[in-house]
């Protein structure tokens, strides 16, 4: 339980990293939302697997490599489904015209999603990346 809850810790910070840039690609630089996804999951994930390393999960110097890998494997199986999720929500879903307790639809699009993904993300980790051998 206890790398759960350090994962939660680090988990919040790297979906800070990821709204930051997401709100600075789509409101002020008015950059498509997939693509501003895209990037900021990028990122945040980036963000995430360093403070994993340090704060979350012991490996030994021979594992770091292998869950380098795992960890871009992984990556884009959880950018795959932000994107398909971020799409439900704002093209079929109209999410993007929704303004919810003085919060703009896009970003309780956006919230929704990461939701979703964090328990991919957090097995994933667990189990896979930073599982040491």
């Amino acid at each position: 339980m206890i790398h759960f809850y350090k994962y939660v810790i680090v988990g919040s910070l790297a979906t800070v990293v990821d709204f930051a840039i997401f709100i600075l690609l789509t409101s002020g630089l008015s950059i498509d939302y997939l693509v501003a996804t895209t990037a900021s999951v990028i990122m945040a994930t980036a963000v995430k697997f360093f403070l994993c390393l340090r704060f979350v999960f012991t490996l030994r110097q021979q594992s770091l490599n292998r869950a380098w890998w795992y960890q871009l494997t992984t990556s884009f199986l959880a950018l795959f489904a932000n994107l398909v999720i971020m799409y439900l929500l704002v093209d079929l879903l109209s999410f993007d015209q929704l303004t919810i307790i003085w919060i703009d639809g896009l970003l309780w699009a956006r919230a929704i999603t990461t939701g979703t993904v964090f328990i991919f993300n957090f097995s994933m980790s667990k189990y896979l990346v930073f599982r040491d051998y």
